[in-house]
């Protein structure tokens, strides 16, 4: 359940909007994120995953940009 709360929050999501949830909600996006789809064809599958990918590297590519913005910031209001 920390790892979904952490992932949410990296996702974007705000802790208070996480807290606000019902713990139902909560249960039923672990559920999803534990149990994926099965795809009917492996290129089905091997599309969804190359996505996943992309979206990873994405989010990855995300978190450095703010890091590296907030430190321009800081360089600024020097």
């Amino acid at each position: 359940m920390d790892k979904l709360i952490l992932d949410l929050m990296k996702d974007g999501k705000d802790i208070n909007e996480i807290l606000s949830m019902p713990y139902h909600f909560l249960i039923e996006i672990l559920r999803d994120k534990n149990n994926p789809k099965q795809e009917k064809s492996l290129i089905a599958a091997a599309l969804n995953r190359g996505l996943t990918g992309v979206k990873d590297k994405l989010r990855t590519v995300c978190s450095e940009i703010k890091e590296n913005l907030s430190v321009f910031v800081a360089v600024i209001d020097l």
